[in-house]
């Protein structure tokens, strides 16, 4: 066990109600390829606290990449915007999810635009968007205006 696992544990034995702590935890064991103890100290966490936003966005890309749920990390990424953290990343992620796994390019539409809207810099939402408008949805206007979006901002010079 390296030491930031064995200082969560420790503090987990010390108060087991430490949300923080399991999350925490959670996230090393996952990192540490303890796939099946990282998803008990998760749902650990969430039995305690199941309306913390951050704790349902970890939990969400455990499920993309621990044991590759897609749906539950859908439902993750849904209870973490519905109790309050609607971010770019977590849109960016569920307009993924619904285009590349469901196949659902109206609602990845809907995710890759809120993406946009909370970071217009957003350089893969705007090839996403570009994409479905072109191929999925046939919307050749639509799929120029994201394609040149995305070129452009590309070429914008790192500060």
């Amino acid at each position: 066990m390296n030491g930031a696992a064995y200082h969560l544990s420790r503090a987990i034995e010390l108060d087991a109600g430490l949300v923080d702590a399991y999350n925490n935890l959670a996230q090393v064991l996952l990192l540490s390829g303890e796939i099946n103890s990282s998803r008990e100290n998760f749902l650990m966490a969430l039995k305690l606290d199941q309306k913390n936003p951050l704790l349902h966005e970890n939990l969400a890309n455990f499920h993309l990449v621990g044991d590759k749920d897609f749906e539950q990390a859908r439902i993750h990424f849904i209870a973490a915007i519905s109790n309050g953290l609607d971010t770019a990343g977590i849109r960016f992620n569920l307009g993924v999810l619904m285009m590349d796994i469901f196949k659902d390019y109206r609602r990845s539409l809907i995710h890759f635009k809120r993406c946009i809207e909370l970071n217009s810099g957003d350089h893969g939402a705007h090839e996403r968007l570009a994409l479905i408008y072109g191929k999925y949805l046939e919307d050749e206007n639509a799929a120029k205006h994201h394609t040149e979006m995305a070129k452009k901002l590309v070429e914008l010079p790192v500060a």
